[in-house]
């Protein structure tokens, strides 16, 4: 087999990083955002080109039948995934801090944000940057204890240098401090690239050297939250770290199932247990699901591990609660490309375009994206010079035969207006909100 070799960009990339850096630091501009997002792109292709490789070297070691070899592999592999993981949790929590309300999964739109970074890996009282940094020195150095050759290990040892340059100062505090949300993504992909690199080490030294002289036991454990180890005996992240999201930072809503975004480092979803004061907690489809009482103001929710019998506490988290804000009724058609619009009002729309309705919707807009039911609306026109007025009634949120025939009677300069939106929330509640308001051109 050849031997394996790092891509030679990766020093080009490292210089590159330090550069992006040193330009953030006097402005951020468009150019440095698009440099961010160049190297993001370079380092997903590299980390899926990794990815298949290592899955290559697997299958080569599985072919041995050499038990204790495959034995190696699969806890080096399961390691790496449950720290994937960890990387994973945090860019998501980049994101969900810069975007606020206009979070979706797996997308980041507020790349220029400068104060998710730091407020998710360096805050005073839930910084995850410690964790992290913890997290990966334990990772390298159970990954180098798998490296027989000590050329092969001094080499691999290269990776995850995670020292600041700054006396004083911590290597999350280097790192994190002057970041935009873009940049700290691009950094997490950073580290997750070396995480994968260094797999692809263990692999390639196993298939070449074997594990003769190999240190493959779990006696050395790095030390965190006082006195708790971050790896068990079997090679997985014990307790410490977890880490908790709520769809919106910390408030939650009261009388709605709000979702809860968990990671615990090596601790399995099914063996963390769950206790809220002042409302009720579910697992669901492998997502924390938490519902405030109605008149609940704060919550505090309690995680525990439940293992071979015992409790272990492993942190709190408290939380504002809020009235879940009333929705915004929007008229839906389909426009002349087919395609389905979205009209909330305030500014003239076609006739044409008003014939083609589907419906009437309404969702929150300045909250989490609920849809509620609409139960009923009337339509009302006013005839422009004349001040004619006629209305229709509709049940559900359809458009009756009634309306249409009215919309049809429309000429430009009239008012129409979508009133009287009758809705039910998710708590099963009935309100009015507000109409919708057009001037037909």
């Amino acid at each position: 087999m050849s031997k394996y070799v790092m891509p030679p960009r990766q020093k080009m990339i490292n210089l590159l990083y330090v550069i992006l850096i040193a330009m953030l630091a006097i402005n951020i501009s468009s150019d440095v955002l698009q440099g961010y997002d160049l190297m993001d792109e370079e380092l997903k292709v590299r980390i899926d080109a990794t990815e298949r490789y290592i899955d290559t070297m697997r299958m080569q070691v599985a072919a041995r039948n050499d038990k204790q070899l495959i034995a190696v592999s699969n806890r080096a592999y399961a390691q790496t995934q449950t720290m994937r993981q960890m990387l994973d949790s945090l860019r998501e929590a980049i994101a969900r801090y810069a975007d606020k309300d206009d979070y979706r999964k797996g997308k980041l739109h507020a790349r220029e944000d400068l104060n998710a970074v730091p407020g998710v890996m360096l805050s005073a009282t839930n910084g995850k940057g410690r964790a992290l940094r913890l997290a990966l020195e334990t990772y390298r150095d159970s990954m180098l204890q798998l490296i027989a050759d000590s050329a092969k290990r001094a080499y691999a040892s290269s990776s995850l240098m995670l020292r600041s340059d700054v006396r004083g100062m911590s290597w999350e505090r280097e790192t994190f401090s002057y970041l935009p949300a873009v940049g700290g993504v691009m950094m997490l992909n950073y580290l997750e690239d070396e995480v994968v690199q260094m797999l692809a080490e263990v692999h390639h030294s196993m298939l070449e050297d074997g594990l003769e002289g190999v240190k493959n036991d779990a006696g050395s454990y790095v030390l965190i939250n006082e006195n708790q180890r971050i790896v068990d005996d079997n090679g997985m992240f014990d307790v410490p770290v977890v880490l908790v999201s709520p769809s919106a930072i910390n408030t939650l809503y009261a009388g709605y199932d709000n979702a809860l975004n968990i990671f615990c480092a090596g601790v399995p979803f099914d063996q963390l247990d769950f206790a809220a004061s002042g409302g009720t907690v579910v697992h669901r489809g492998g997502m924390c699901i938490i519902k405030p009482n109605r008149d609940a103001r704060a919550l505090s929710l309690r995680i525990d591990c439940v293992r071979d019998g015992k409790r272990i506490h492993l942190c709190d988290y408290d939380y504002k609660v809020k009235p879940l804000p009333d929705p915004v009724a929007y008229l839906t058609y389909r426009g002349s490309d087919n395609t389905v619009h979205n009209y909330y009002g305030g500014v003239p729309i076609r006739r044409e375009d008003l014939g083609n309705a589907i419906g009437v919707e309404a969702q929150v807009n300045d909250g989490p994206q609920v849809k509620f039911i609409v139960k009923s609306f009337e339509t009302m026109m006013i005839k422009n010079g004349t001040g004619e007025i006629s209305s229709v009634r509709s049940q559900g949120n359809r458009l009756s035969d009634a309306q249409y025939e009215q919309i049809a009677q429309l000429s430009p300069g009239d008012k129409f207006y979508v009133t009287s939106v009758v809705v039910v929330s998710p708590d099963g509640s009935v309100k009015q909100i507000s109409p919708i308001n057009m001037i037909i051109i």
